[in-house]
């Protein structure tokens, strides 16, 4: 998702809960940050592609929100529950 993003001629920040997911990025053009409320801070959509709620609510908790300018969107593309979204 992020390297389509990237090709599709929009400007891609990340934010890597583990280095290792850069990895997949290779040589696609990226801005990364070093924490989620500095990643917020630079973006009007961020999307969140985790595994579980609790992911989920660790990273919105965990800064993210703190980040957000007004009118920004959160994209939650996690397998989560619809409730928890």
């Amino acid at each position: 998702m992020a390297t389509a993003t990237a090709e599709a001629g929009y400007p891609l920040h990340v934010w890597p809960r583990r280095l290792g997911s850069l990895d997949a990025l290779g040589n696609v053009a990226h801005v990364r940050h070093d924490d989620s409320k500095d990643l917020a801070a630079s973006c009007d959509i961020v999307a969140l592609c985790v595994s579980t709620n609790e992911d989920v609510m660790q990273i919105v908790t965990g800064g993210l929100l703190d980040g957000l300018r007004p009118g920004s969107v959160i994209v939650n593309h996690g397998t989560g529950t619809p409730r928890n979204a």
